[in-house]
Formats: structure tokens, C-alpha cells, sequence
């Protein structure tokens, strides 16, 4: 056989092939559509194919709710993964970071990955572990009635510290505390006889501590009140979605992770053979077009099994 009869042989094939898929994928989507109706004309094995349609739904939430606690298993790994590396770049204390925040949402108020984040960003500003501990009990108590109405009261914990991280008063506010951090300095500034431009680092962040301090003075143990309120109840509720769903994932990764190599490995290995494939089939002086086709065949092909799954 010349590679002219193997090139027309190969394109006959795959076209009756690929006319083949077309019509089982145009089958299942003219029966699909149908599956709870008694006159469809279904085969019997497209039927058997429809009750697992049928039952696959409430499979497809399974599984994602699955991937949404492996999701969060990975966030709440790698916020920890992210405070550790900053603490120990500072020569702060991991242990006294990880059980003051076991400690700080143990009432539920406020998520794992939220308290992290919190830590972290203000830990970046520069606050001393004390510092940190106070502004966070503070905001808290600040955001658990006076916060943003757009925000829960772990989001606007961790959008207030990302504020003072990044000196923006604007997000301060969405914990409640309202007075502008550059009011802050200037206050703390006249009280030291200078001007807030001429203040250090650790000055300013003394100056925010004194005056978060100072803004919610009145607000201290508002968060053990909003805790038997039902807006606490509802916070609670879903501090503790989170940590379930953090559990769940950390049982249902490792046994991705078990697959997920061998997966890489597969794809490595059809990914080589198409390779060489297309390198040899250029130098045998077949051209594009029967590869086009072979394309079309897998992209049939991924039709019928996207309707299959």
C-alpha cells in the first residue's frame, strides 16, 4: 500500500468514525432532554444510560461538595503555611500565634482561614504578638455590631487588619472603628511634640493600637453579647461549615493525592505519543488533514462523554 492509498484508507475511516460519534452524541441529546417521559423511544441501553443520569445528580453534589472542602482544606492550609513563614522570618512565635487563634474562634464567630489572614496582615505591619492579640480581640468586638452591613464579622476583621496593613482608613472602617488612621498618628504625634511625617514605623503602629483602643473602649465584650444573638447564631453556623468542611477536606486529599501522579504520569505519556506520533506522520508525508480529523474524532468523542458523565 503507497502512503497516498494509506492517507485516503485512514481518512475514510475516521470519517465514518467521527459520523458514528455525531450520531450518538445527537442521540443523547435528543434523549436526555427526555428521560422522565414514558413515550421517549429510547433503547434499552440508552435507558439504563438515563437512570444513571438520574442517579448521578445527587452524585454531582457529592462531589462538589467535595472539591469545596478540599478547597478550603487547601486556603486554611496554606494561610497557616503563610503565617508560619512570616512569624519565623520576624522571630515571632508560631505556637503563640496558632493558640491565641484557636483560642480567638473557639466561639465561632469567626473562621479559621479569617483569624489567620488577620494575624498574618497585621504581623506584616509589624505589630508586636501582644499588638496583634489586642487589635484583633478589639475588632472583633468592634465588627460585631458596628461593622459593614456587606460584611460578615470575619470578613470585616480581616478587611480592617488588610487596612492597617496597607494604611488605608477606609477599610478600618468596615470593622467599625471609624476614626481615620492618619488621625491616628497626628493625635499620637502632638502627643510625643512633633508631626505624623516625622514618626517611625513602630511609632505609627503604637499610635493605631492606642487609638483602636481608644475607639472601642465602649464596645469591649460586645462579642460574647452578639454570640447569643441570632446574627451570632448564624456566624457560629457558618464558622463551623468552615471547620467541618476543612476536616472533610483534609481526609479527602490525601487520597487525591494518591491518584493525582498517576493521572500526571498518564497525561505525560499520552501527551509523548502524540508527539512522536504527528513527528512520524510528518516524516512519512501524511499531512495535516488526517490529523485534523483524528482531532475531530477526539473532540466527538469528548462531546459523547461530557453527555455521558
Amino acid at each position: 500500500m503507497t502512503l497516498d492509498e494509506l492517507k485516503i484508507l485512514i481518512t475514510a475511516e475516521t470519517s465514518g468514525l467521527r459520523r458514528g460519534l455525531n450520531d450518538v452524541r445527537n442521540q443523547l441529546k435528543n434523549t436526555t432532554g427526555n428521560v422522565n417521559s414514558s413515550t421517549s423511544s429510547m433503547t434499552g441501553g440508552l435507558k439504563k444510560m438515563a437512570a444513571g443520569i438520574i442517579a448521578a445528580f445527587s452524585i454531582k453534589q457529592i462531589i462538589q461538595f467535595g472539591k469545596q472542602c478540599v478547597e478550603t482544606s487547601n486556603e486554611i492550609e496554606n494561610a497557616w503555611i503563610g503565617l508560619n513563614s512570616v512569624l519565623n522570618g520576624q522571630g515571632k512565635s508560631f505556637d503563640v500565634a496558632k493558640d491565641f487563634i484557636q483560642s480567638y474562634v473557639s466561639d465561632g464567630l469567626v473562621p479559621l482561614n479569617d483569624a489567620v489572614t488577620a494575624y498574618k496582615n497585621l504581623s506584616l505591619r509589624g505589630y508586636t504578638s501582644d499588638q496583634i492579640q489586642n487589635t484583633m480581640e478589639r475588632l472583633k468586638d468592634s465588627a460585631s455590631f458596628a461593622r459593614q452591613s456587606c460584611y460578615t464579622l470575619g470578613e470585616a476583621v480581616v478587611t480592617a487588619t488588610e487596612g492597617l496593613k496597607n494604611e488605608n482608613s477606609i477599610l478600618v472602617d468596615n470593622a467599625g472603628v471609624t476614626k481615620n488612621v492618619a488621625k491616628m498618628w497626628e493625635d499620637y504625634a502632638k502627643s510625643l511634640g512633633t508631626t505624623s511625617n516625622k514618626l517611625t514605623q513602630q511609632q505609627k503602629i503604637t499610635a493605631e493600637v492606642n487609638g483602636i483602643m481608644q475607639e472601642t473602649k465602649f464596645q469591649v465584650g460586645d462579642s460574647a453579647k452578639y454570640a447569643n444573638t441570632f446574627s451570632g447564631q448564624v456566624s457560629k453556623l457558618k464558622a463551623n461549615l468552615t471547620t467541618m468542611a476543612n476536616e472533610i477536606g483534609n481526609i479527602i486529599k490525601p487520597i487525591l493525592s494518591a491518584f493525582i501522579p498517576v493521572i500526571n504520569g498518564a497525561i505525560n505519556v499520552i501527551t509523548e505519543f502524540a508527539r512522536k506520533s504527528e513527528s512520524l506522520m510528518n516524516a512519512a508525508g501524511i499531512q495535516t488533514n488526517v490529523l485534523n480529523s483524528l482531532k475531530s474524532i477526539a473532540n466527538a468523542s469528548g462531546d459523547v462523554s461530557t453527555n455521558m458523565d
